[in-house]
């Protein structure tokens, strides 16, 4: 909560300076192709569907004749302990440990009938049926998700696209709609070499409930990256004129891009916000 209000706050003032002064330019001399008329353009519109607080876990989600299926973890009884005086055990002043098994439940695309399923139905064991191929889900993925926790499950009533979330045990949908009757959002471009966990968080529910702005995320690592190789990808594009709005600075080389005058200087305006949380504030020197 800590984190969201900070980069809220900082969503709301902070622009860099160098940001709208440096957007490239098209090259002089090329048309473009033709262009779809605004009139009939589509876009596809995420929507969030909240799961019931028991469902804990979506995994291997699977949808099968009109219901998802996923696997989770249930507290199922208690067992003695064969080793009653290992430290763990005096440690925890109890002899006893809590037993887990992995179970079977369905529940429907719009959030409703979640049970535990009674059979375990054959066609589950059916590979093919986990994140089937087709969907583009960048729509979720440019707000911040992380693409290994979203799993495209197929079509649903009305050609919407269900994807399962893992991370945050959602449904997310994909509705394609008329471009004219999505108010459009400004756009704040943050790069980052990795997102934490706490700041996709943050940035993904910055979006999920802000109606005016949305963080358009590109990460610059990818698995087989170092921080160097996504330094000089970042260093390339803004050498270009393609300079983000926001920097998530963990492992990034902030003082260069300090001493390049491409960061603002937060202080003024935590000095003027009067909300605040109190231990930041002290973290940052401004109280």
């Amino acid at each position: 909560m800590k984190i969201l209000r900070i980069l809220a706050a900082a969503l709301t003032f902070v622009l860099l300076t160098t940001c709208a002064a440096n957007k490239a330019e098209p090259t002089p001399g090329v048309t473009d192709a033709p262009e779809t008329p605004p009139d009939q353009e589509m876009v596809w519109v995420p929507e969030f569907i909240a799961l019931p607080r028991e469902v804990t876990d979506l995994f291997r989600p699977m949808m099968i004749d009109g219901a998802v299926y996923f696997t989770m973890s249930v507290k199922v009884g208690t067992r003695q302990s064969s080793n009653p005086n290992s430290e763990l055990d005096v440690a925890a002043g109890d002899s006893r440990y809590d037993i887990f098994e992995n179970q079977v439940f369905k529940i429907n695309p719009d959030g409703s009938g979640f049970e535990r399923a009674d059979t375990f139905p054959a066609i589950y064991a059916d590979d093919s049926l986990l994140s089937p191929e087709g969907f583009d889900i960048s729509p979720i993925i440019e707000l911040g998700y992380a693409e290994s926790e979203l799993y495209p499950l197929g079509e649903i009533e009305g050609g919407r696209i269900l994807v399962a979330n893992r991370a945050n045990t959602e449904f997310i949908t994909l509705r394609l709609v008329p471009a004219k009757s999505v108010k459009p959002k400004i756009e704040l471009t943050m790069a980052a070499f990795t997102l934490n966990q706490n700041i996709r968080e943050a940035v993904t529910e910055f979006n999920r409930v802000n109606q005016e702005y949305a963080i358009i995320v590109t990460e610059y690592n990818d698995i087989y990256d170092t921080s160097r190789t996504a330094s000089v990808k970042l260093n390339t594009e803004i050498a270009a004129g393609v300079i983000p709005d926001i920097f998530a600075l963990y492992m990034m080389p902030y003082d260069t891009y300090a001493n390049k005058g491409l960061l603002e200087d937060l202080r003024p305006y935590l000095d003027a916000e009067t909300e605040i949380v109190p231990e930041i504030a002290k973290l940052l020197g401004t109280s």
